[in-house]
């Protein structure tokens, strides 16, 4: 397994650390904040379903495919 991310994995994983950070940085919690992480929790959820395979994406947005091939090729 590499760990190659794709920008998608890597945003939402800073994004949702730093929530989760400015939530517990008091050391409280009420009902509120339980309803954002669960909101932020499917969002992304949400987001990584809709997200395009790597075999539909552009090599603009950063498909997978060839990045793989080119360095079968150099091998």
């Amino acid at each position: 397994m590499s760990l190659y991310f794709s920008l998608f994995e890597t945003v939402s994983l800073f994004v949702s650390a730093f929530i989760v950070n400015f939530l517990v940085l008091d050391g409280r919690s009420n009902y509120l904040e339980g309803a954002l992480l669960n909101a932020a929790y499917i969002i992304i959820a949400l987001g990584a379903f809709f997200y395009p395979d790597s075999s539909q994406q552009s090599p603009i947005g950063g498909a997978e495919e060839d990045v793989v091939t080119r360095m079968m090729k150099l091998l």
